[in-house]
């Protein structure tokens, strides 16, 4: 059986302690979302912008514009 799909998403979140409810709020989407796009392998592009925002979190809140949430 192969792994679970979006390994690099996990492994930053793993890494960054980061929880699923936490990611969701931070893309701004429910929770279950963050676990729908989970269940099916994202394109690399995707999973590395992902991996971006969760390495990055105070930056790309500055780029879109909610410092403050």
């Amino acid at each position: 059986m192969a792994g679970k799909p979006n390994t690099m998403i996990r492994d930053a979140m793993y890494n960054n302690h980061m929880a699923q409810w936490q990611l969701a709020e931070l893309l701004d989407v429910s929770e279950s979302t963050i676990w729908r796009m989970l269940r099916k392998e994202m394109p690399d592009k995707e999973q590395s912008r992902i991996v971006w925002i969760i390495n990055h979190p105070d930056e790309y809140r500055r780029v879109i514009g909610t410092e403050g949430k």
